[in-house]
This record gives structure tokens, sequence and C-alpha cells, in this order.
């Protein structure tokens, strides 16, 4: 997938990203491995309710989808929101939505910037 990291290389290319490699080669990482895209997977997997239960499999399936094209998969995991009483739903909302507004702009301002 040559061309395909262009924001993978914010992190992993030059002298000042010696110390993040050093950490990619403590999980196993190849010196070619980093000329694949490192591509984000959120997983919002929790045993806690069964809403959240099966999104293990689902993670699992993205992850050996993307190292089957070429990728390095990173799996990360994001906060879970389960409404088990429809009494509680207008409660839950307000503060869920801001819980999940809140972890997308984690996202988005954590992202290395592109073209």
């Amino acid at each position: 997938m040559p061309g395909y990291n262009r924001r993978s290389k914010n992190i992993t290319e030059g002298v000042a990203r010696a110390p993040n490699r050093s950490m990619y080669y403590g999980m196993g990482y190849t010196e070619n491995d980093f000329g694949k895209p490192m591509i984000g997977v959120a997983n919002g997997h929790s045993t806690i309710t069964p809403c959240n239960s099966g999104l293990q499999k689902l993670a699992d399936a993205a992850v050996d989808g993307l190292k089957a094209a070429g990728a390095n998969p990173q799996v990360f995991g994001v906060p879970t929101i389960s409404e088990a009483s429809p009494v509680r739903a207008g409660t839950q909302i307000l503060i869920a939505e801001p819980q999940a507004l809140k972890a997308l702009g984690i996202l988005r301002r954590d992202l290395p910037a592109g073209d």
C-alpha cells in the first residue's frame, strides 16, 4: 500500500519520532510495518450490557480485513453508553450526547493533520 500512509508518517518517520517507533517495536512491529498505513478501529465493546457485547466480533473482523489489505490496525476504546430503561431515556440523552460529542472532539483534535 505505498503512498497510503501519508498521515501515519507523521508519527513514525524522522529522528524526532524514534521514541514512537521504539514503542511500536516493543509491540512487535518490524521495520516494514512503518511503510504501511495505521488505521484506527474504534471499539465500543463492553460486557456490562448485552447492547455492546457483540462489538468485539465486529472490531476483530475489521482488524482482520485491514491486515489482509496490508494496513496496521490500531484498536482504541470509546465510551459506551447503554440505555436499559425507557423511563430514563430523556435524562440519559442529556448525559450521553455531551459525552459522545466530547469523545469526537478528542478524536478530531488528536488526528494528525492531512491534505
